[in-house]
């Protein structure tokens, strides 16, 4: 088992992350992928190298899921693949008193249960500031599709910042992946799906603990590159989703979170007509789902009172971040999905252009 960490441009957090590692006991496992950074990435790598499993520096950056097919390309030519990878961040810490153990015991989890690759807990890291502490309670009510979806062997997205795959399967699915990196894990979870296989969600001794945006602005960006990516993916495997769509119980989440993104834009007319009553009620829409979410979700247990209180500020945060993300999001999306024309391009033609794109399954 290998742990694979690309990293792009990360001086600012490598050595306390690296140093983090080895305090956990899992360095030995690491191989870090160095994406074409332009800063002190490479120096930093270069002088943990001996404590790394391996150390691969990327001529061209690979938007990360690039650069991890061409690493495990390269594993695979050598005869070194292992038979599970983890993938995972830069700024994430997988903790447990022995993380190494740890993870071994959710590959044993794995095969018991028959599954191709696992999502793991991910839990914000850190959580000074309030728009972080408001993170957690999002995460918890988050995490409750997973354990929802995975009881039945699917899940919406194993998350980037933590999740095992079988390599063998993983890398085959990674041959038609778009290699774009909004959405790349969510995507990936979806071509692992597609080929036939079961996947889930281990949350029993592990906690991928990863950095989240302080500053709104920041959470604003996650949050449109998040929307961008999962609308990307809805439009590239739409065959794929159609086919569940209301089948199960992965199926009805994809029509609930279809119904919304599509729907969504409506409610900014609403907005406008009445500001403050509908600000109400979308805030106590999104709360009652949201606590929902948490009282379900067994993660919960022992901390449902307070998260009953902190869910109030936090669907409030999660209602103002909707309502900006979508419209920016709708518009990267449009844009990236236009063919890039000639000035002399009819519309006729620009808009067959769009149509034959997406029947060919070409983003």
């Amino acid at each position: 088992m290998k742990v694979l960490i690309p990293v792009y441009n990360g001086e600012s957090i490598l050595e306390e992350t690296i140093k983090e590692i080895k305090k956990l006991d899992y360095l030995d496992i690491c191989v870090f992928i160095d994406d074409s950074s332009t800063d002190g990435t490479a120096k930093i790598l270069r002088s943990w190298e001996s404590l790394l499993a391996g150390v691969y520096h990327m001529e061209r950056n690979g938007q990360k899921v690039g650069s991890i097919k061409k690493v495990l390309e390269e594993m695979r030519k050598k005869g070194e693949l292992p038979k599970h990878v983890v993938l995972t961040d830069a700024d994430t810490f997988i903790y447990n008193h022995n993380s190494k153990e740890a993870l071994q015991r959710a590959v044993d989890y794995m095969e018991s249960q028959k599954l191709v690759a696992i999502g793991l807990m991910d839990v914000p890291y850190r959580n000074h500031s309030l728009l972080q502490k408001l993170q957690y309670w999002e995460y918890l009510s988050d995490r409750a599709m997973h354990n929802i979806l995975s009881s039945r062997g699917y899940m919406r997205c194993i998350p980037g910042a933590g999740g095992i795959y079988q390599a063998d399967v993983l890398l085959k699915a990674l041959q038609s992946h778009s290699l774009r990196h909004a959405g790349d894990d969510m995507e990936v979870t979806a071509l692992v799906q597609k080929l036939g296989y079961k996947v889930g969600y281990y949350n029993k001794d592990l906690e991928v603990r990863t950095r989240v945006p302080h500053s709104f602005g920041s959470l604003i960006k996650q949050r449109v590159r998040w929307t961008v990516g999962a609308l990307e993916t809805y439009i590239k495997e739409w065959r794929f989703y159609a086919k569940r769509a209301g089948r199960n119980r992965h199926g009805w989440q994809i029509l609930y979170e279809m119904v919304k993104l599509l729907t969504y834009g409506g409610w900014y007319w609403a907005l406008y007509i009445h500001p403050v009553r509908n600000f109400t009620i979308g805030w106590a829409a999104t709360f009652a789902l949201s606590w929902v979410f948490v009282m379900v979700n067994p993660e919960s247990a022992g901390q449902r009172v307070r998260a009953t209180v902190w869910m109030l500020p936090t669907s409030c945060m999660i209602y103002i971040v909707d309502t900006i993300r979508l419209p920016v999001a709708y518009a990267q999306v449009a844009y990236n999905l236009f063919p890039r024309l000639e000035v002399t391009t009819s519309w006729t033609d620009a808009w067959r252009l769009l149509i034959m794109r997406q029947i060919s399954g070409r983003t």
